[in-house]
């Protein structure tokens, strides 16, 4: 999850959705989920409109596609962006997911590959600031870090916006030492 579209959900999430279910989802601390806190229950998305770029990529390929688009850019591409590219669809492929518009794969493969997509949410990402004041120097000071991640979980962003100053005063430091999300790549 890009900060960009942390800051973008959450206005969403203030926004539409009815009080306990803001509160639930503000609340949310959790790094590493075993289920999506968006998913609402008939196991839809509560925040479609809104979805971040992972989700709506996932399930954008399947293995055949794939396996065109690493031939197409074969030699256009440093063989490690092609690798990564290989990687990522791969590991998010599903047989449920049927690919409803074939001919936007050519492109978003390419985005994926050269890194469109991320450059784009990097650049809006670093004009959004998550929490400032007290917040921020909990932060700086158990991070050691001036900025704040580009990416990292609902939980993680989460937990430094909403939790009570007096848990980030007694236990962030901890909650920093054991993340594991923050800029993962």
């Amino acid at each position: 999850l890009f900060r960009a579209e942390y800051v973008h959900i959450v206005d969403y999430v203030e926004r539409e959705m009815p009080e306990p279910r803001r509160r639930e989802l503000l609340a949310f601390t959790e790094e590493r989920p075993r289920r999506c806190p968006f998913l609402d229950a008939d196991q839809g998305c509560s925040i479609y409109s809104v979805r971040p770029l992972i989700c709506r990529t996932y399930g954008a390929m399947n293995p055949r596609s794939i396996r065109r688009e690493e031939q197409r850019h074969a030699g256009e591409f440093p063989a490690h962006w092609i690798r990564d590219f290989v990687r990522r669809e791969g590991g998010m492929v599903c047989a449920r997911v049927a690919v409803l518009e074939p001919e936007k794969v050519a492109a978003h493969a390419r985005n994926v590959i050269d890194g469109t997509y991320e450059r784009e949410l990097e650049r809006l990402s670093a004009e959004v600031e998550i929490a400032s004041g007290e917040r921020r120097a909990l932060f700086v000071r158990a991070s050691g870090q001036e900025a704040w991640p580009l990416r990292w979980s609902w939980g993680g962003y989460n937990t430094v916006r909403f939790a009570p100053i007096k848990w980030l005063r007694e236990r962030f430091a901890g909650y920093w030492q054991k993340a594991v999300l923050p800029d993962a790549g």
